[in-house]
């Protein structure tokens, strides 16, 4: 994506609204049914976005999951985020940019539309899914512990494959296999700040 692409937004007074949250929250539909607006998104250019703590980029998240085992990953030099270059990550996703309005000939669709639109287009540009599966949200995300986290708010999914037929496209992806939670919270001072929150919330997230 480049930096000069504008993405969809909502200010943080919004979330200060709802109720701002630190880490992890599975009371995902107040806070989605109150953002996810036609008079509350706006779209804002990345590079600008990306230095004003006044607004939230959304990000939807996927976590995929088969047989009790989370898809993991390296991000690799090629990766969008540079400031999350070489981490580790369990979750697949990225911007929700004014194009995916553009595939829609009626400019009134609503918001939601255009924001599933743009969760299956980050994942399917980013790995191949060769099996049947089932998707659901199940928490949204927000962590003000650093500069990438606090302007940015998560979206988490929960893709359950029915089978582990997964690889890579984009040459952002390394290093790409399934792990139990054990192996998980082996490596969590090495995944990216989203991905170690949602592994201390793994037992609750798999039970969804």
């Amino acid at each position: 994506m480049s930096k000069n692409e504008r993405v969809m937004v909502f200010s943080t007074i919004v979330l200060e609204e709802i109720g701002k949250f630190q880490g992890i929250n599975f009371e995902w539909k107040k806070y989605i049914d109150q953002i996810i607006l036609p008079d509350v998104i706006n779209f804002k250019y990345r590079n600008q976005a990306e230095e004003d703590p006044s607004f939230k980029q959304i990000i939807p998240y996927v976590i995929i999951e088969f047989d009790g085992k989370i898809l993991h990953y390296t991000r690799g030099k090629r990766s969008g985020e540079k400031r999350l270059v070489s981490k580790e990550s369990i979750g697949i996703g990225g911007h929700v940019c004014d194009d995916d309005d553009s595939l829609f000939h009626n400019k009134s669709t609503h918001m939601w539309e255009i924001y599933k639109t743009a969760v299956a287009r980050e994942v399917f540009e980013e790995i191949n899914i060769d099996s049947n599966y089932q998707e659901k949200i199940i928490a949204v995300i927000n962590d003000d512990s650093n500069s990438v986290g606090e302007v940015h708010f998560g979206i988490v999914h929960l893709w359950r494959l029915e089978t582990p037929s997964v690889t890579k496209r984009e040459q952002q992806i390394t290093q790409l296999d399934f792990l139990d939670s054990k192996d998980l919270l082996k490596r969590i001072n090495s995944l990216e700040s989203w991905s170690a929150i949602c592994a201390e919330n793994l037992n609750t997230i798999l039970n969804y």
